[in-house]
């Protein structure tokens, strides 16, 4: 999808249909695989920015969207730690509402972004931080499938979260009607960077092995999943680069919603799944 150098497949796994990207690679490699334009990084224009955030106001107010972070609404504010946080969109809402939100991200221009939008955003991993607090709330939005090891992500994520506390978890649904469709071309394979695919079963089943209980799994319709996979389909390739274009194909994207939005309730589900848990690890 963005042009990295390498061949690499998906071995699934006959018990739980999770797959994992091979070959496995260690954790100093996984860096070359995020070029310069990787869009959860890059900064934009900020007048680009602006006008995406006005026009995301303006579609969220017509069809409020069922993120992870829709299961803090009815909770008071407190800490929550945003794990791969990039540039910080979808928790710096959570700021105006009077949370604390502290972002973890490897990329330091993603985090000076995110920092701009008023999170508390250090370079670095889970694996790497320390924190003198618990938290009230963990995310995983779009991230926990980007690192080698999910259960040591998940046990270390239980051993910062308050008694209590919520565990968010949001990853795109490997079984979903768009990935058996489309397969290698499904936009969301994103590989090599997506290390493990996760189904509904797999994440719940990895979850429980960490202590976790499920609270509850669902799944969702993301705006450019369905256009971006045909263009990957039709053309083999994205049919718009750079940040600009990229940035413009929303207005695009919203065209297909409805027909997205359509076909995954008629098929089983979402290209995204969510699933909430709580409880401390064992």
């Amino acid at each position: 999808m963005l042009g990295v150098p390498g061949e690499f497949q998906i071995s699934i796994c006959r018990g739980c249909g999770a797959g994992v990207t091979i070959p496995v690679l260690e954790r100093d490699r996984l860096a070359e695989f995020y070029p310069a334009d990787y869009a959860a990084h890059e900064p934009g224009s900020t007048r680009m920015r602006s006008l995406l955030r006005l026009y995301r106001m303006s579609r969220d107010r017509l069809a409020p969207p069922a993120t992870p972070l829709s299961n803090l609404r009815s909770r008071p504010p407190g800490r929550l730690l945003d794990v791969g946080c990039g540039k910080g969109g979808p928790s710096a809402p959570l700021i105006r509402r009077g949370w604390d939100v502290l972002g973890l991200d490897p990329s330091p221009q993603a985090c000076e972004i995110a920092r701009e939008r008023g999170i508390d955003a250090r370079v670095g991993t889970l694996q790497t931080a320390e924190f003198a607090e618990l938290f009230d709330a963990v995310l995983f939005n779009h991230s926990l499938e980007h690192v080698p090891n999910p259960a040591e992500e998940l046990r270390k994520a239980g051993r910062v979260l308050r008694e209590g506390g919520l565990l968010l978890v949001s990853v795109p649904n490997f079984d979903s009607w768009q990935r058996r469709v489309f397969r290698e071309r499904w936009l969301a394979l994103d590989l090599p960077r997506h290390r493990t695919h996760f189904t509904r079963a797999s994440l719940r089943q990895v979850l429980e092995l960490c202590g976790f209980d499920v609270l509850s799994s669902s799944t969702r319709t993301t705006l450019g999943a369905l256009p971006l996979t045909l263009q990957f389909a039709l053309l083999g390739r994205p049919a718009f680069r750079g940040p600009l274009a990229r940035r413009l194909m929303s207005v695009h994207y919203s065209l297909f919603f409805p027909l997205s939005a359509a076909l995954n309730r008629l098929c089983g589900g979402g290209d995204t799944l969510t699933v909430v848990a709580s409880g401390r690890p064992r």
